[in-house]
């Protein structure tokens, strides 16, 4: 247990090594690990943004004071008239496109702003598959050496009234596996040309042009400094995203109502001088992303974050690099230490010399002054991470088994059963193998007739409440239903859980399925409607058939084909209920009728079929 420790340990110090001296260097291999970042996120927000970028928001107080969106251009061109001019703002960054003309005064008024290099407009790319948008035009793309950017399949631009606009800025972000908005792309591809973000373009106008962008190459990702400008204010991965720090709650922001400021009831000294994000929190208008402040993240809060990281960058001095050879030798003559100790069989104090190790290899990184950005979370929660593997590891399989069977059989079993199943951690259970098991199959007699003289709609809602209904016969018998037919449903006991009463169980169902149907026709004595059942007991292969493109946990074998067989036949017996040879000697708790001896399709010779009493008694009552 000691060596196991400290090797732990070990890994954790290099894992944080190199996640320092290459930062993006390693992927992130648990969902875990972004998700201890996010917790770390929320606990060390600053209740405060800086005064530098401001956000002036057309919210629901707007909407409802000047009139629903969209606005009229002469009235946008208005608010940036009142924030240029009136309240002397550095620069202007519209989270809002405009891809088709409106009103010709506003669209030039709009146009000349953008033209000044006063405000930077937006343009949203398609990252997804398939046939590519093309609405609008895009600007302000160049062919610019560096990562691999992601590409995009489409665009909505600007309409080309507002084309030659001097600053133009994407605001598409990519959302990871969760729908997590962590990553913005600071350029995105589009055929031969690589196109900023809203806050990169934002920055490079504001500094008059020193902002074009040039990249360095950093460990195993890219670092971005606009030209004339020291050091590099955004670090980005091999792929060119660069992930968001998130230092501030929605409500950090300094956030101004749109309508305010056209009234101008803003202090001047709130704007003056201040990097300006024009966008929407109204329903309906606005943009919304899930970060890890909330489901509903104003989208003005990813560009408000990069402007406000970059700023700082900006007035931070160049750091001193870190001497590799010093973290070695330190690290070095901690492992060196402790395997003396671990020799002289001292293992407690070879885990706090190596937790020591661990602290001072912390502190001599962060005393490098070393980017304090999303990363030292990395760093921090690594050593936690690692330490906890060993014993975290019994329950991430054991987590991983029970999210399998409960993804696999949530719509096959009753939760109690799937409950039983994961509390029995016993993974054979997916595996393909032979059981005796009971199978059932039902159907809605006359359904083709029944379709030809009801409308689409109250076909869909009758075949709904009955298939609801015989399901609902199923899964309260513990039975497990494994698909739908159209109108007809197959189910089975005796799988994937043991059961010695499969049979009995199954035949519960089928007294069920005709009191609910009894039921159904006493609420609608205008459509009646009947069911015929075909059960039959035997060996089958059950487990999960499916494929690489979908799972699927079903029985196969001759007892399927011959209760559904039997299904087909028991229309033309009274009670509308077969039961095979098979299940009727199994049965301990329902009594039967002798049938007939019956030749079914693909088979040869002849079969005893039986009727429950309790289906015959329903058919002459």
């Amino acid at each position: 247990m000691g060596l196991r420790l400290g090797l732990l340990l070990g890994v954790s110090a290099l894992f944080a090594v190199i996640l320092h001296l290459s930062p993006g260097a390693l992927p992130q291999p648990l969902s875990l690990l972004e998700r201890y970042q996010d917790h770390l996120l929320l606990v060390h927000a600053k209740p405060e943004a800086g005064p530098q970028v401001v956000l002036i928001d057309i919210d629901e107080s707007s909407l409802a004071q000047l009139g629903r969106w969209p606005w009229a251009r002469s009235r946008m061109a208005d608010l940036l008239d009142a924030l240029l001019l009136d309240y002397g703002v550095a620069h202007v960054g519209l989270d809002v496109v405009f891809p088709e003309p409106a009103d010709a005064e506003g669209d030039d008024r709009l146009h000349a702003w953008a033209k000044a290099g006063k405000v930077t407009l937006a343009q949203v790319f398609q990252m997804d598959a398939g046939d590519g948008l093309r609405v609008g035009q895009l600007q302000g793309g160049a062919p610019i050496a560096g990562p691999s950017f992601p590409a995009a399949t489409g665009f909505i631009g600007n309409h080309a009234g507002l084309s030659g606009a001097g600053c133009v800025g994407h605001i598409s972000p990519l959302l990871d596996q969760d729908g997590m908005a962590r990553r913005v792309p600071l350029m995105i591809r589009y055929q031969d040309r690589n196109y900023p973000a809203l806050a990169m373009a934002m920055l490079g106008c504001w500094l008059d042009g020193a902002g074009e962008a040039a990249w360095q190459k950093s460990g195993y990702g890219w670092r971005m400094r606009p030209i004339n400008v020291s050091p590099g204010i955004w670090q980005t991965d091999a792929d060119g995203l660069y992930r968001l720090p998130y230092q501030h709650g929605v409500s950090s922001w300094i956030a101004v109502p749109a309508a305010d400021v056209l009234s101008g009831r803003v202090p001047a000294d709130m704007l003056h001088g201040r990097l300006v994000l024009v966008g929407s929190t109204a329903l309906g208008v606005g943009d919304f992303v899930a970060t890890p402040h909330g489901a509903r993240t104003p989208g003005l809060m990813l560009h408000a974050e990069m402007l406000l990281q970059a700023l700082g960058e900006l007035e931070r001095p160049s750091p001193p690099p870190v001497p590799v050879w010093a973290l070695v030798m330190l690290w070095s003559l901690v492992v060196m230490l402790t395997l003396g100790l671990w020799w002289l069989n001292r293992p407690f104090q070879a885990h706090v010399l190596l937790l020591l190790g661990l602290v001072a290899l912390i502190a001599a990184l962060e005393a490098g002054a070393l980017r304090a950005d999303i990363r030292w979370l990395a760093l921090l929660s690594s050593g936690t991470v690692l330490l906890l593997l060993a014993v975290l590891l019994d329950w991430y399989v054991s987590q991983r088994y029970a999210r399998q069977l409960y993804a696999l059989f949530r719509d096959y079993l009753p939760k109690e059963l799937i409950r039983q199943l994961v509390d029995r951690n016993d993974p054979s259970v997916l595996r393909a193998q032979e059981r005796t098991i009971t199978a059932l199959f039902v159907d809605i007699h006359g359904f083709t007739t029944m379709a030809e003289v009801l409308r689409t709609d109250e076909l869909v809602a009758t075949t709904r409440k009955v298939l609801g209904e015989l399901t609902h016969s199923v899964l309260q018998s513990n039975g497990t239903l494994d698909k739908y037919m159209g109108d007809a449903l197959f189910a089975y006991w005796g799988a994937p859980l043991d059961c010695p009463s499969h049979a009995d169980q199954a035949l519960d169902a089928a007294r069920d399925m005709l009191r609910r149907i009894h039921d159904y026709n006493r609420e609608h004595p205008e459509r009646p409607i009947s069911i015929r059942i075909g059960i039959q007991s035997g060996l089958a292969i059950v487990g999960d058939l499916g494929t690489d493109f979908r799972r699927s946990y079903t029985a196969i074998g001759d007892v399927v084909n011959v209760a559904q067989r039997l299904e087909k036949l028991a229309a033309e017996y009274p009670g509308g209920v077969l039961i095979g040879a098979g299940a009727q000697e199994r049965l301990t708790r329902h009594a039967c009728s002798y049938c007939a001896d019956v030749k079914l399709k693909g088979r040869q010779g002849h079969m005893a079929v039986y009727i429950p009493d309790f289906a015959i008694y329903r058919a002459y009552s």
